[in-house]
């Protein structure tokens, strides 16, 4: 059976949302994806998208242009109900809780089947900032609305907001990106890399204080990619920097896709020490940069944050350790330094091998056309 999907969601822009266009390419001999984007580019999608919803412009957005969408809410509820009855949509899925909410008076008008994915800031950070949010989230649930999360401690979250677990569906995120998997000769100085925005979720900085106590920092060469979303924070990484004298750490700017694959290809480790923030921001799931490593045979340094426990297994394809143990991330620094070829060759292996048989199974597909059934 086909699905006729209409996808309601944010900001079409540049390579920002690649890996949500990923999920529908990877279910589109099952499913009709339509798409309805508050924000776009002049990049063209292979999906058809509602004629006159949203905004064209660059990223990032400009205050200007969301007073602009605000203003045309109510037109662009028509023009979604309208589309709906014409292309006779059978689903239609809101990419994040911030757009459900904002859609909240559209939900209930609309006569088929309604999924909200939660994978980021809007299934706990946004609670924490304004309690209303959970209201809505079992508001929409008592209206049929089903959610879909990345794992296990997410669909366990959600019940614990009194969401019923049979209106959460598990979909995690594996997609075939042809990465080169070739493993990286074992050799010191060893290569870490994070691909992600700075920002203290993702722990960049924590990373940098458990080098400068590991005693190894020497044997370290350190790589970090990404946006420099809080400003105040990515001083404290140059400061860090400085003041522990890590001259073998870089912060960059965000990588180019193909650029992306090269760098990642000629690293040892793949690194992400993510954890809970100040303000109760998280993951939302797991690091899509963790599950590309690993596709790319590179074993992973991360914490039992969120849903990454159900990819990361310790010691099989990754150093798994607590949120915030500086003294375990500083002791697991020094054992990946002292490894030998042989075991990293290993690591390596497992890593490529977990994420194979879930490429190759269609694990992403299977789970998302499951949801949609049922």
């Amino acid at each position: 059976m086909s699905y006729r999907v209409l996808h309601v969601f944010d900001y079409y822009l540049s390579e920002t949302m690649q890996w949500l266009e990923d999920l529908w390419i990877s279910s589109d001999t099952d499913v009709e994806h339509h798409l309805a984007s508050l924000f776009y580019s002049h990049r063209r999608s292979k999906f058809p998208r509602i004629e006159h919803f949203g905004l064209s412009c660059e990223y990032p957005i400009s205050i200007f242009s969301k007073l602009q969408t605000r203003l045309k809410q109510s037109y662009y509820e028509d023009l979604i109900l309208n589309y709906v009855k014409k292309k006779s949509i059978d689903i239609v899925h809101f990419h994040f809780g911030n757009i459900a909410i904002k859609f909240h008076e559209l939900i209930p008008k609309l006569q088929c089947k309604i999924f909200i994915s939660l994978y980021g800031f809007d299934y706990e950070y946004l609670p924490y900032r304004n309690p209303i949010t959970l209201d809505f989230y079992r508001r929409f649930a008592r209206l049929g609305v089903h959610y879909i999360v990345e794992g296990t401690y997410s669909k366990k979250l959600l019940i614990s907001y009194l969401i019923s677990s049979d209106q959460i569906h598990v979909v995690q995120m594996y997609y075939n990106r042809n990465l080169n998997s070739s493993i990286k000769p074992w050799m010191l100085p060893c290569q870490l890399l994070q691909v992600a925005t700075f920002s203290e979720k993702k722990g960049q900085l924590f990373l940098l204080e458990a080098i400068s106590k590991s005693g190894v920092k020497n044997l370290l060469k350190v790589n970090f990619y990404g946006e420099q979303v809080e400003h105040s924070y990515f001083r404290e990484l140059e400061l860090c920097i400085r003041k522990n004298k890590l001259m073998q750490v870089s912060l960059n700017s965000k990588l180019l896709t193909n650029d992306y694959q090269v760098v990642l290809s000629n690293t040892h480790i793949g690194v992400n020490l993510s954890m809970k923030s100040k303000t109760n921001e998280t993951e939302g799931g797991c690091p899509m940069f963790l599950k590309d490593a690993i596709s790319c045979s590179k074993p992973v340094f991360t914490t039992k944050h969120c849903d990454i426990p159900d990819l990361a297994i310790g010691h099989f394809n990754s150093w798994i350790i607590d949120e915030n143990d500086l003294q375990g991330a500083a002791h697991t620094i020094k054992e990946i330094v002292s490894i030998s070829s042989r075991d990293y060759s290993k690591l390596c292996h497992n890593a490529y091998q977990s994420a194979l048989n879930k490429i190759n199974s269609g694990w992403t597909r299977m789970n998302i056309i499951k949801a949609y059934r049922n």
